[in-house]
């Protein structure tokens, strides 16, 4: 029988290995989609990984433990930004990115590597989804969007 640890474990397994599987299947998927598709266009149909298995297992630990310089991290409110912030990774509000000054103030000439949503309903109650993945896909860059939670 498993314990909680050994669940959560298979839980940061099943994402890691999602996300191999993931650019894996970028490499492999006729390179004519990238330039036919707009970056949020492709972005969201071939760069996002999206994952739920329930309440508590872990999904805002592993992105605390696996985002680093190269990440954003989006929540939802302002109290879950403060709880995540300061790791070495940067963490914005669904407001933030919606924010009509986002690109220049905000996101400036950075590209995010690694884009992060915890609970994405709750993001996407705040901004749109086709609006978020166009603030910040990039054309031509190796992103990796990851929605955990419902």
């Amino acid at each position: 029988m498993n314990n909680i640890i050994e669940v959560k474990d298979k839980f940061v397994a099943t994402i890691d290995n999602l996300l191999i599987l993931n650019k894996e299947f970028r490499q492999v998927i006729n390179p004519s989609t990238r330039q036919i598709a707009s970056p949020a266009e492709y972005a969201f149909e071939f760069c996002t990984v999206a994952c739920d298995v329930g309440r508590r297992i872990g999904k805002s630990h592993y992105i605390q433990q696996h985002a680093d310089d190269t990440s954003l991290v989006v929540v939802a409110t302002e109290r879950h930004r403060l709880l995540v912030e300061a790791r070495g990774f940067d963490v914005l509000t669904a407001e933030q990115v919606e924010a009509d000054d986002f690109d220049d103030k905000v996101l400036g000439k950075k590209i995010y590597k690694t884009i992060f949503v915890d609970e994405p309903s709750l993001v996407f109650k705040k901004i749109d989804r086709h609006d978020f993945y166009f603030k910040l896909a990039r054309s031509g860059e190796d992103q990796t969007f990851i929605l955990l939670g419902t």
